[in-house]
């Protein structure tokens, strides 16, 4: 019997090699006819057996002709995989597909002196093939990066390219069965999954590749969604990864934001007004888009279609103003995708675990990429609806942008940038207690006080250049009040009996009795602060009988038109005293249609004096 077993595999050894032996003999000695002959005799093999081998042996000798210099064979390999789609049906793909196998046989020998075969292989359509040929092609990627780890970064090129939105006519090929957008995007993340499961060390390369491949700002919105959607399951199914492509994405959102900004400081009111009207059918269009591509179905979503155009007749004011309304409503798309993404991880259902792991990773992208961008104006709304999610997270909020605002050691552009953070938040963050922002404006008024006392006999007069931090914090201090002043009203309940609420040292929060010392001063913050901050305070604090600022704003007027005439041929900001910190409080009502709906809820807008309503009826006082 094993004798007969033995002559058996023999005789069907040599018939595959009778079969294919005219192939090898015309590749060793005549390049006539190279990439045709294989295939007449391939596609008229009708034994499965047999032509898989044939093609084993026609892949084995295409290598061993090129180790003798005869780049033929290999040349006809590179140019099944560069063909036209076009022409090739169901049976040309499964002839494709054993030549993946034979090749994923031989991968080992696919050093970098087959980088151009190799690139053709990952350059080859494949999604829209049958499910037999992508379980192939998967395979073949996995055990070349196994084998030659250089291949990687191509090959994580390859396929998060395919994170951008992809044309359904890649699942529309001819003499295949139609495959839709959404299995195609699996296919993409089946084969991400298999070869970081063989390769654990290419995480690394696959975060640089997602940052280098990412949609620049000028990419239809279809594209940043579909990228930023396929990060996030990337980020689901290696959680590990989750910190950094938040990271990514938030940075790529904060590009935008600060663009738009840029844009809309070179334009008149006017036009910023028009550019502001973004109406309920933007709205409906962005909701009725971003569930489509959710969804990702192509039965509801049709292709998206390039920028429309704008008349060439059209003025430039009027071309770059419909630019930048595409460019925010882009934005409002992408930030309402980060917010409902998050919005599992925050909701009251979510372990405390994992909504902490995210929230630190929010913060770390806070600190690290928000903070110290200048001009951002939405982006850190992901911060300001996440820290209200628990007491927790706004304590941790608070008290990383206290220790930035307070530290000594950091720049003063840091710590006027957290001071700018930490009294936007304290002023419009509906679920703080009052307990919470005593304890803030106590710690500043605290720090205030002791820096007066340490600093007040080297000044000589304000300079917001020498004591940028102190105005900061001052400011800070002013914007919370005018915001704040109700929780830091002492109520009769909350002291004993014999306390006298008509005494000025006990009606407020402890701490707040140091204003008067501020802004009597030598420093003179009202001088230095943003001028409708200080407007602000002026008026709120004289109206509850708190502290009287009119007296020094009449005195720093004179002393400023005093110093103006004097100096006339000398910028007022040569002389290092006079220039002014800006008004930036970055929680600024939010009127992204889609973006708002998040953080709404969530946000104290301002409320006018009881008796002085008539003046102080929008946010425009502040």
């Amino acid at each position: 019997m094993i004798s007969l077993d033995i002559s058996a595999s023999v005789e069907c050894r040599s018939k595959h090699i009778r079969a294919f032996s005219n192939i090898v003999d015309q590749r060793r000695f005549s390049a006539v006819s190279a990439c045709e002959e294989p295939a007449k005799l391939i596609h008229s093999s009708t034994d499965p057996d047999l032509t898989s081998n044939m093609f084993k042996i026609f892949v084995e000798d295409a290598l061993h002709e090129k180790m003798k210099g005869n780049t033929g064979p290999i040349a006809d390999l590179h140019a099944l995989f560069t063909g036209s789609v076009d022409n090739m049906d169901a049976a040309a793909t499964a002839r494709l597909r054993q030549v993946l196998m034979a090749l994923t046989n031989v991968v080992s020998q696919l050093d970098e002196s087959y980088k151009q075969l190799v690139t053709s292989i990952l350059k080859t359509s494949w999604l829209g093939r049958d499910a037999l040929f992508v379980k192939a092609y998967v395979c073949f990627l996995g055990h070349l990066v196994s084998a030659h780890t250089s291949y990687v970064p191509t090959m994580f090129r390859m396929l998060i390219q395919y994170f951008q939105f992809i044309p359904s006519s890649l699942g529309r090929l001819h003499g295949h069965a139609f495959v839709p957008r959404s299995v195609m995007y699996d296919r993409v993340h089946l084969a991400l999954r298999y070869v970081l499961d063989l390769v654990p060390t290419s995480y690394s390369a696959l975060l640089a590749v997602s940052v280098q491949e990412y949609p620049h700002q000028s990419e239809l919105q279809c594209h940043h969604l579909a990228y930023m959607h396929n990060l996030f399951r990337v980020s689901d199914a290696a959680p590990h990864l989750g910190g950094r492509i938040l990271n990514i994405i938030v940075d790529r959102v904060l590009q935008l934001d600060v663009e738009i900004q840029i844009e809309l400081d070179d334009m008149d009111e006017e036009e910023e007004r028009e550019i502001g009207e973004l109406g309920s059918s933007s709205l409906t269009e962005l909701d009725t888009f971003t569930s489509s591509l959710n969804r990702l179905d192509d039965d509801d979503f049709s292709e998206p279609e390039e920028e429309s155009a704008i008349d060439l007749n059209e003025s430039a004011v009027r071309r770059t103003t419909a630019n930048i309304k595409d460019m925010i409503v882009k934005l409002d798309c992408m930030l309402s995708a980060v917010f409902k993404y998050l919005c599992p991880s925050f909701s009251k259902s979510s372990a405390m675990g994992s909504s902490v792991f995210v929230f630190d990773s929010l913060l770390h992208a806070f600190e690290s990429t928000i903070l110290p961008t200048f001009r951002s104006r939405y982006t850190q709304f992901l911060v300001f609806w996440a820290a209200q999610s628990s007491p927790q997270y706004s304590d941790a909020f608070l008290g990383l942008l206290l220790e930035r605002a307070l530290d000594p050691t950091k720049s003063q552009t840091t710590r006027q940038a957290a001071s700018a953070y930490l009294s936007s938040f304290v002023a419009r963050s509906r679920t703080l207690d009052k307990y919470a922002i005593r304890t803030v404006i106590g710690m500043l008024c605290q720090w205030l006080d002791a820096f007066i006392e340490e600093r007040q006999m080297e000044c000589s007069g304000a300079d917001a250049a020498r004591f940028g931090g102190f105005y900061s914090i001052a400011q800070a201090v002013f914007y919370i009040f005018c915001f704040r002043w109700r929780d830091l009203r002492i109520a009769q309940e909350e002291v004993s009996e014999d306390v006298d609420l008509c005494s000025a040292k006990f009606r407020w929060a402890p701490g707040l009795t140091v204003i008067q010392k501020v802004i009597t001063s030598r420093f003179n913050p009202l001088k230095i602060c943003a001028p409708l901050v200080v407007n602000q305070f002026a008026k709120v604090s004289g109206h509850l009988n708190f502290v009287y600022c009119y007296s020094i704003l009449e005195q720093n007027k004179r002393v400023r038109a005093v110093t103006t005439s004097a100096h006339t041929q000398s910028k007022l900001s040569d002389l290092g005293m006079d220039s002014q910190i800006e008004g930036y409080f970055p929680f600024d009502p939010c009127h992204l249609p889609l973006s708002q709906m998040y953080v709404r809820d969530l946000y104290m807008d301002w409320k006018p004096l009881e008796d002085d309503e008539d003046n102080l009826d929008s946010d425009t006082e502040l």
